[in-house]
């Protein structure tokens, strides 16, 4: 591999004043090479650490070098005789770099000084620190201090800058939203989300209101490389419906989602219909529109259901339509009995739609009661002869809701039959029995 120096090597030239032929070179650190350099033909090694050099008549250059150092070059000249001792310290550090992607950017002190795919050997002066950062799209950059000064760690001889931890971009829309890596907020609307190598990581956007975005991202080998970004919009809405009585039934397009409250979700562009209900209370329908058309939609929505009138002017009767056999007293005869039958149902309803004693068979006209919240409650008297000796009759008291708000009461198909009667009714089945048996 080609080397690139980013240094120009400290020369030292000296020329000694002692009178000498012999000059001992120690060197510092201990285990540094001495070479004499030859003149047109290179380097020749004369010792590790210490060596003696015989002057002649001509200079001689000394070179002092150790992997992980600054070589020093020093020149010395013979002047008279004698012996000297010459101690040549390696002071200034070399680290050689490289990183393990070929297009990563190096930075040295935060000047960009190539790429990746090269050898570089940083110079570091006594007692200065030199800051190094390795960075390319899509990887989590890398820094690292070496320091050539007591007390610090020595720096290496040589590292490589690894770039192994992806990186991307998240984005998230509408302003405001939470970006979560497994599970821990980082940070909102934009981050930058690390995945260690040999990992996945999964990213989600949340927002109240909204229903949130999930992705997960792996760095292995053999798997698609993240992106280096990613754009997350949330679209779909989320309404939390609360409800007063709590228990209450929540229904979303006809189906009986919960009895407790409910996260709706409602899809971009759509509609949801939501209908509450509890006995004894008003059913209440509400639409839920996610379209630009409609205005924003809450957060939260709490559905307060209004006690049902008609509800609470009745009770719960196990004589609502149900056929009731009386048995008239043998001391009454049967045009007495009629009579009373006649006038006890008169008391309660205006109007007898069907009257025929002759087969023993009445019918009343509705008695209808509406009430202010448009439901309407219909109840008639059915009463039969059942039995000419002895004589019977077979009463029923008929009660029935609509199913629809301010519905005819010429519309059957608009009512149903109800286990509830009015309360002025409650006792219309025990006062036959009472006065005919």
């Amino acid at each position: 591999m080609k080397k690139v120096v980013l240094f120009a090597t400290v020369f030292l030239f000296g020329v000694t004043t002692f009178a000498q032929k012999t000059i001992t070179i120690q060197t510092k650190p201990e285990d540094a090479k001495i070479f004499i350099m030859n003149a047109g033909s290179g380097a020749s090694e004369i010792g590790v650490g210490k060596a003696e050099l015989k002057m002649g008549k001509e200079p001689v250059s000394v070179m002092v070098s150790k992997e992980g150092y600054e070589p020093v070059e020093k020149k010395f000249i013979k002047s008279g005789s004698g012996e000297v001792t010459e101690e040549i310290v390696l002071r200034n550090r070399i680290v050689k770099i490289t990183s393990n992607v070929y297009d990563a950017e190096i930075y040295q002190d935060g000047v960009l000084i190539g790429k990746g795919a090269r050898e570089y050997e940083i110079l570091i002066k006594e007692n200065t620190n030199v800051t190094l950062m390795a960075k390319a799209p899509g990887l989590l950059s890398k820094s690292v201090v070496y320091y050539n000064m007591q007390g610090r760690t020595e720096p290496p001889v040589s590292d490589i800058l690894l770039l192994n931890d992806r990186v991307v971009n998240i984005t998230a829309h509408p302003a405001g939203s939470s970006i979560l890596a497994d599970g821990i907020k980082i940070g909102e609307d934009a981050k930058q989300v690390t995945i260690p190598f040999g990992n996945c990581v999964t990213v989600s956007v949340v927002k109240d209101g909204y229903a949130s975005a999930e992705k997960s991202y792996c760095n292995k080998e053999n798997m698609i490389a993240p992106p280096l970004n990613e754009v997350f919009v949330l679209k779909d809405r989320i309404v939390q419906i609360n409800t007063t009585p709590e228990n209450a039934q929540i229904k979303v397009d006809g189906k009986v989602v919960s009895n407790n409250g409910f996260k709706l979700l409602v899809q971009e562009g759509q509609c949801v219909e939501v209908e509450v209900s509890k006995e004894a209370f008003d059913m209440q329908k509400k639409n839920y529109c996610n379209t630009p058309t409609m205005g924003n939609l809450p957060i939260t929505d709490h559905i307060n259901l209004i006690e049902d009138e008609a509800w609470t002017s009745s009770i719960q009767s196990d004589q609502a339509n149900v056929n009731f056999s009386v048995s008239v007293n043998p001391a009454l005869n049967e045009e007495a009995a009629w009579k009373m039958l006649s006038q006890i149902i008169m008391s309660q309803f205006d109007i007898l739609e069907i009257t025929d004693r002759s087969t023993g068979y009445l019918r009343t006209a509705w008695h209808i009661r509406v009430f202010g919240n448009g439901t309407t409650v219909r109840t008639r008297a059915i009463v039969k002869q059942g039995n000419i000796d002895p004589l019977k009759y077979i009463v029923k008291v008929v009660s029935e809701i609509s199913i629809v708000k301010n519905a005819s009461v010429k519309d059957d198909e608009n009512f149903r039959e109800w286990d509830r009667l009015l309360k002025s009714y409650k006792d219309l089945i025990s006062e036959i029995q009472a006065r005919l048996q």
